[in-house]
């Protein structure tokens, strides 16, 4: 994860959040006393799971690019050669429109080009 362009943004997340719960109170003890995680916590475990969807957006990218390498058109029958483009440009665009709604949260803005 440390090399995608959201990584930065993932980190400062984690950072402003570890000042909330730096004296090292767990999310149980913010339910006990405020009836609810805090908002250290919250930003901590939201983090988390964007970096775990940018992680699946990453692998579909590479599935595509896998299964787009694996491809010999002069040697395979129409129909596979066919199902396994459209196989690889489903993994791109779920990729591109994962990281896309990803970053549009986090920063606020639509990325340009690939959504990458």
């Amino acid at each position: 994860m440390a090399t995608h362009p959201l990584a930065a943004e993932l980190a400062a997340i984690r950072e402003m959040a570890s000042q909330i719960t730096r004296d090292g109170h767990t999310e149980a003890e913010c339910v006990a006393d405020l009836g609810h995680t805090c908002t250290g916590h919250d930003a901590e475990r939201l983090a988390d799971v964007a970096e775990v969807a940018l992680t699946l957006a990453d692998e579909w990218h590479l599935k595509a690019m896998g299964i787009g390498e694996q491809m010999d058109i002069s040697d395979a029958v129409g129909a596979k050669a066919g199902f396994m483009m459209c196989t690889a440009q489903a993994y791109e665009n779920c990729s591109k429109a994962l990281t896309s709604a990803i970053t549009t949260a986090l920063l606020g803005e639509v990325p340009d080009g690939d959504g990458s």
